[in-house]
């Protein structure tokens, strides 16, 4: 960045400015260069500020030196703050991470609690995250941290809460956040304890939890726990539900249930190999409102119960949207592999006919995805394994071809107003890894 020293300050100053301004509209990450920039800018303009300060993360381990620098880190943004108020406005985003060992600063220390008095003061703080850090720990006493964070400076705000790898969270949490829209639980447990005596409860209207089943049920109310649910789901819109179990789905039916009335969008991401079919399993026949199914299916092998697991779940949607969007992941051979032959030879011809069915309105999108892992572990010359390799991946491609267009193609070739995206995506067993999961911050 040294040639830029021969432009006036002002005219580096703006170009930083719209740089940053810039990338943030088009969602692109900072550069690395970027860090050079206070050895050039006199000063950062608003649109840097407003990204650099949009998300604030605090936390440490039991380790002393980790310890010391939360301190100091809390000490400095705190006088940052009160130095340029304007620059709390920008902070939009916290999070905050614990351990078993180090938790209790939360409550007690007052440098933190007068950053959350400065943010709720400015009226913009809007998501909320905590997570633990080692081996789930248990989250601080139930009592203390409603009284001294939550209620005063988190629930009567925050928009979105983000809970992750925490045990025994106060249900209370959760409801006295009246304000809440968006709910994700990941690795969660609830205690039912302490439950409080708000008569508003959150209308959510995102809900996302990865093996956090037993919680979602208790918000539910489904063990009767409570004298009411403490979340009102008639207004959810999104449910993403990544699951390993079929408990797990079966209890996610509990939810679907409760905000069939409203759900607009629902995610069903199914990450164990050995979960099987998903027959009679899921039914989504009270969605009504229903515009937009995706599904991430990872198999150990795919034969006629698989599919037709899947098929079954298309079977129960009577969304009656004029434009429906969906999107099927299947992800076989996760742990032993299985002749490409097997996938094409399963009942495809039922898939088509519920495709065909669901594509009745003015615009149906479909978006299918095989990926399949074969197995590629040979003692040839690497040049002979690149060929051999080259050559099956393209006469699966072929036989995928072959399959879609004979099967599904032949039913939709009359459909008007459709979007087929179909894609085979071939992975070699000694190069692939399972890729899905709920991110915190995407």
């Amino acid at each position: 960045m040294a040639p830029i020293d021969n432009l006036p300050q002002e005219l580096i100053d703006k170009i930083i400015d719209r740089m940053v301004e810039s990338m943030i509209q088009n969602n692109e990450p900072l550069l690395s260069s970027l860090s050079n920039c206070p050895l050039v800018c006199r000063s950062f303009l608003f649109q840097p500020q407003a990204y650099l300060y949009s998300r604030v993360f605090f936390g440490a381990n039991e380790k002393q030196n980790e310890i010391q620098h939360l301190t100091t880190r809390l000490i400095t943004l705190f006088d940052i703050l009160r130095g340029n108020l304007r620059l709390s406005k920008n902070i939009i985003h916290l999070h905050i991470s614990i351990s078993g060992t180090c938790k209790d600063w939360i409550v007690d220390n007052p440098v933190f609690l007068q950053i959350l008095q400065i943010l709720r003061d400015s009226g913009t703080f809007k998501t909320f995250v905590i997570n633990g850090q080692t081996s789930s720990p248990k989250f601080p006493a139930g009592p203390l941290v409603i009284r001294k964070l939550f209620c005063p400076f988190i629930a009567p705000f925050i928009t979105a809460l983000e809970l992750a790898h925490v045990k025994n969270v106060p249900i209370s949490v959760i409801e006295t956040c009246e304000s809440l829209k968006a709910l994700v639980l990941v690795s969660v447990t609830i205690n039912p304890s302490y439950s409080s005596k708000s008569r508003r409860r959150p209308q959510l209207r995102r809900l996302e939890h990865r093996s956090s089943g037993a919680a979602v049920m208790y918000l539910l109310n489904t063990r009767k726990a409570l004298t009411q649910p403490a979340i009102d789901t008639t207004r959810l819109r999104a449910v993403t539900v990544q699951t390993y179990s079929k408990n797990e789905l079966r209890d996610t039916q509990s939810l679907i249930d409760a905000a069939s009335g409203s759900l607009e969008r629902l995610h069903l991401q199914q990450m164990n190999p050995g979960f099987g079919s998903f027959m009679d399993l899921v039914n989504l026949g009270q969605c009504k409102r229903l515009r937009s199914l995706k599904m991430d299916v990872v198999l150990n092998d795919i034969d006629d119960s698989y599919l037709d697991g899947i098929t079954s779940v298309l079977r129960s949607v009577t969304t009656d949207a004029s434009n429906f969007n969906l999107e099927i992941s299947v992800e076989a051979g996760m742990t032993f592999f299985i002749p490409f032959n097997r996938c094409c030879d399963v009942d495809w011809v039922s898939f088509a006919s519920q495709i065909s069915r669901l594509s009745t309105g003015k615009h149906f999108r479909l978006h299918l995805i095989l990926a399949y892992i074969f197995e590629d572990r040979n003692r040839t010359s690497p040049y002979r394994k690149a060929k051999v390799k080259a050559r099956f991946m393209e006469e699966c491609q072929h036989k995928f071809d072959n399959l879609i267009n004979k099967k599904i193609g032949s039913i939709l070739k009359n459909k008007n107003d459709i979007f087929l995206d179909v894609e085979l995506k071939l992975f070699p067993g000694s190069e692939y890894e399972m890729s899905y999961c709920i991110d915190l911050d995407s």
